[in-house]
């Protein structure tokens, strides 16, 4: 029998974006997508989790769909990079393989390492985060726009959050693939469908 954790992050925990209880929220529905989720426990409950699912305007079904789909995904790059030994090789895909989960994982990094550079350069942080704010939601828009999507638009603030919790994914699986080993079979099964 797996084990089963029991979350630990406070709910008056803020992640990088300043939101209260989210940090907490995406350990449960990763947990929960895992199997390790204790008992008693719901990926996603009825109070903080479902406020702050409302006030971010996001459906919670479609948050726990993503985190586990998100996850499947950085979880298979990673596993077929091992696969193919693609972290020793020089052939041009191998280089553009290193080049995108190399920047994602750097960026990643920085991410987490986001209190630290708060505390010691305040002001660049805020540009960054600023900056960052702006070009996302300018290229989702334009995005949006180009292939006619209004959804796109309308939600492109949104990609923020989605920019973080696709990283904390990333450096997750990354974590669980590369450092530890581990080896997931479900992310390439028929079955999970």
């Amino acid at each position: 029998m797996s084990a089963t954790y029991v979350p630990l992050i406070s709910s008056g925990t803020a992640g990088p974006l300043g939101v209260l209880h989210l940090p907490r929220l995406w350990q449960k529905v990763s947990l929960e997508a895992a199997g390790k989720l204790a008992a008693g426990y719901p990926g996603i409950g009825r109070g903080y989790d479902a406020m702050t699912c409302a006030a971010l305007g996001l459906d919670e079904q479609a948050v726990k769909d993503y985190i586990k789909q998100t996850n499947r995904w950085y979880t298979g790059a990673w596993q077929v990079g091992k696969k193919h030994k693609m972290f020793g090789s020089v052939s041009k895909i191998d280089l553009e393989y290193k080049l995108l989960l190399g920047e994602a994982l750097v960026f990643a990094v920085l991410l987490c390492m986001f209190p630290l550079w708060v505390y010691l350069v305040p002001r660049k942080m805020a540009a960054f985060i600023i900056i960052n704010g702006i070009l996302l939601v300018l290229i989702s828009t334009l995005a949006g726009w180009d292939s006619k999507r209004a959804d796109v638009v309308l939600f492109s603030p949104m990609f923020v959050l989605l920019q973080t919790l696709d990283l904390f994914i990333l450096l997750r699986s990354f974590w669980k693939t590369v450092v530890c080993g581990k080896h997931d079979h479900a992310w390439n099964q028929c079955d999970r469908y």
